[in-house]
C-alpha cells in the first residue's frame, strides 16, 4: 500500500483535530499520543515531528478555539454602524453561540485544565484570552466612554475594572459546570453569578440598566443540559 504524503500545514492540523476529537470522546487524561497516531495511521515519529507532547497539542487546540472566536467578535467591534451598546449585545451573543455550540470541547479543556499538570496551559489561556478576546470587549467599553454611552473621568483603568469584573467569577462558574450536583439549581446558582457582575459593571461605567448583559439565558441552559 502506497503511503499518503500530506503537506506539513495539513498533516499537524490533521493531528490536531483527531486529537481534539478524541479528547472530547474518551478524555485527555485518557487519550495517549498512541491513541492519536493509531487514528490517525502514522507512525509515533510524525506526532513527535510536530508536536513535543500531548500538552502541547491542546495548547494548539486552546489556541484555535481562542482565534475562532476572535475571529467572529472582531467583526463586530469594527462594525461603525454599531452603537457601543448594540456591539456589546452583539458580541456577547456571538461568544455565548460559540460556547454553545462548541460546548464538548470547551468542557473537556477545562476538565484537563483542571489537573496541576496543566497549570501553565490555564496561565497560557488566560493570558491569550486577555490579548485576543478581552481586549475588544475592552474597545466596546472605552468605544462606549467615549460615545457618553458610559461614563467616567478613567475610560482606560475602568474598562480594565469592568473586564476584571466579569472575569471575577471564572473559578465559581467553572465549578458550578464541572460539579452541577453539588447545586440544587446549577442554572439558576451560575445566572446568579452573571446578574450579579452584570450589575456591578453597569455600576463601574454608568451604564444604562440591564444593558451589560453578558451571557444569554440559551446559553445556561445547553451549557447545563444532559445532552
Amino acid at each position: 500500500m502506497n503511503r499518503i504524503t500530506k503537506q506539513p500545514e495539513e498533516r499537524k492540523n490533521e493531528i490536531i483535530s483527531t486529537a481534539q476529537q478524541l479528547f472530547i470522546t474518551n478524555g485527555f487524561a485518557e487519550t495517549s499520543v498512541s491513541d492519536i497516531v493509531k487514528a490517525i495511521g502514522v507512525a509515533q515519529g510524525t506526532f513527535y515531528y510536530y508536536f513535543g507532547s500531548k500538552d502541547d497539542v491542546l495548547e494548539a487546540i486552546v489556541d484555535g478555539l481562542v482565534e475562532e472566536l476572535r475571529a467572529s467578535v472582531i467583526a463586530i467591534v469594527e462594525d461603525r454602524t454599531l452603537s457601543p451598546l448594540e456591539k456589546w449585545k452583539r458580541a456577547v451573543i456571538a461568544s455565548s453561540d460559540f460556547k454553545i455550540d462548541r460546548r464538548k470541547e470547551m468542557v473537556e479543556l477545562i476538565r484537563a485544565s483542571k489537573s496541576l499538570k496543566n497549570y501553565q496551559l490555564r496561565e497560557r489561556y488566560r493570558q491569550i484570552s486577555k490579548e485576543r478576546i478581552s481586549q475588544l470587549f475592552a474597545d466596546i467599553l472605552e468605544d462606549g466612554i467615549t460615545s457618553g454611552i458610559f461614563h467616567t473621568d478613567f475610560p482606560e483603568e475602568t474598562a480594565k475594572i469592568a473586564i476584571a469584573i466579569g472575569k471575577s467569577i471564572g473559578d465559581d462558574l467553572k465549578d458550578i459546570l464541572m460539579y452541577p450536583d453539588k447545586y440544587s439549581d446549577p442554572v439558576g446558582a451560575a445566572r446568579r453569578k452573571f446578574d450579579a457582575v452584570q450589575q456591578a459593571m453597569e455600576r463601574v461605567l454608568a451604564a444604562p440598566k440591564d444593558s451589560m448583559r453578558l451571557v444569554s439565558e440559551q446559553m445556561l441552559e445547553n451549557w447545563f443540559s444532559e445532552e
